[in-house]
């Protein structure tokens, strides 16, 4: 059950968005408008999208707070104000629901539609990459593929049918799907909401206490997160070791990582540039001293 929230809604391609109010009981979402039932919708005989054909007459910062349902009878859009609702609805309506696609699901979702610990994307790239070269592949994770190249792996993996591992071709196309899928999740591997604890860790001048803090952080964070992180950051401090071949530092592939992994959409542009120097500083101390942040999560997962 989730109680009455604020939205926009449409119906179908031609459909102006009205101002209302959704809930969901007994698996059944219901919309008013103007405090009169407008219509409801069986999630048992509905599908759940968050890259529908409706959805591409939005703007940009809309899509990020917006999903799409299609019934037999009526395609739906719904547009959040308040980006905590709008994750909460995701991620309960994706639990409940039968979904279309991988890309644009909180972790949970991902992981339940991929029967694993791990997003599909996120797992097969780094797998990939991880037994064809990519730890000693100078300039991992700097190289960009093609726009076709990416968009023809983007729809192998958005289909339903990825559980088997996946040829991505080269490594430049699988070291760009794990980065483009992290950047893509609406709340990303470091929640949202603990966007702030994580800066504050950036913050701290003295390494050792510093080092402290982020161990103390990671190990409190929702076990799926958590493990998510030990694998991204497994991988990473592998090629960090290897900088000598592959010229990625920590520092490097903090850059590359740190802003895709920590963001608040909250935030102004100003706000986020104030910090990026704070979040690159911490991610890379996960990267050099992921042995010691690490260690119990790593042992938890190794026992898997």
């Amino acid at each position: 059950m989730i109680e009455s929230t604020p939205i926009q809604y449409s119906k179908g391609k031609k459909g102006k968005f009205n101002e209302g109010s959704i809930s969901l009981i007994n698996n059944k979402i219901i919309c008013l408008k103007k405090e009169k039932e407008e219509f409801e919708i069986d999630i048992q005989k509905a599908v759940l999208i968050r890259n529908g054909d409706l959805m591409k007459k939005l703007e940009e910062n809309q899509v990020n707070k917006s999903f799409q349902i299609n019934t037999e009878k009526e395609n739906y859009i719904f547009l959040f104000n308040d980006f905590g609702k709008f994750i909460n609805w995701l991620t309960q309506l994706g639990l409940n629901m039968k979904i279309s696609g991988t890309y644009g699901y909180p972790l949970r979702v991902a992981c339940l539609k991929s029967g694993w610990r791990y997003p599909v994307p996120f797992f097969r790239s780094i797998q990939y990459l991880r037994y064809n070269g990519g730890i000693t592949t100078e300039g991992i994770f700097r190289i960009s593929p093609s726009k076709d190249e990416m968009m023809a792996v983007k729809k192998i993996l958005e289909s339903d049918t990825t559980s088997e591992s996946i040829d991505f071709g080269n490594i430049r196309i699988a070291s760009a799907v794990c980065k483009n899928y992290l950047s893509s999740l609406d709340d990303p591997i470091i929640p949202y909401f603990r966007y702030d604890e994580f800066v504050k860790c950036g913050r701290c001048s003295d390494k050792k206490e510093r080092i402290k803090q982020l161990r103390k952080f990671v190990e409190s964070l929702p076990s799926i997160n958590k493990n998510c992180l030990w694998y991204l950051i497994d991988f990473l401090h592998l090629v960090s070791i290897n900088k000598a071949i592959n010229l990625m530092s920590p520092m490097n592939l903090a850059v590359c990582f740190g802003p895709a992994c920590v963001r608040n959409p909250d935030l102004t542009w100003e706000q986020c540039a104030n910090d990026l120097n704070l979040i690159q500083n911490a991610f890379e101390l996960l990267i050099e001293c992921y042995d010691q942040v690490f260690k119990h999560i790593k042992e938890e997962n190794e026992m898997v």
